[in-house]
């Protein structure tokens, strides 16, 4: 599973990010978030969720708990 912010310290962001990820692990599960709205998004993996910020916790619980049930 990946859990990333769309901004990230680097060259890459995180929808660059997830896109590899998924390429390299297309059963995995994805979790993108963001506190802005980003035109990236419609670049995100079909399978990824994306989470606004503020989110709960028990929010990114819930969306892992059902990640890994779904892969099983």
């Amino acid at each position: 599973m990946l859990f990333t912010d769309i901004q990230l310290a680097g060259m890459m962001d995180g929808v660059e990010l997830a896109q590899i990820f998924s390429s390299q692990c297309p059963s995995a599960a994805v979790i993108v978030s963001s506190g802005e709205s980003d035109d990236r998004l419609i670049d995100l993996p079909p399978d990824a969720v994306y989470m606004a910020k503020p989110w709960r916790a028990l929010e990114v619980l819930m969306i892992a708990e059902h990640a890994l049930v779904s892969d099983r």
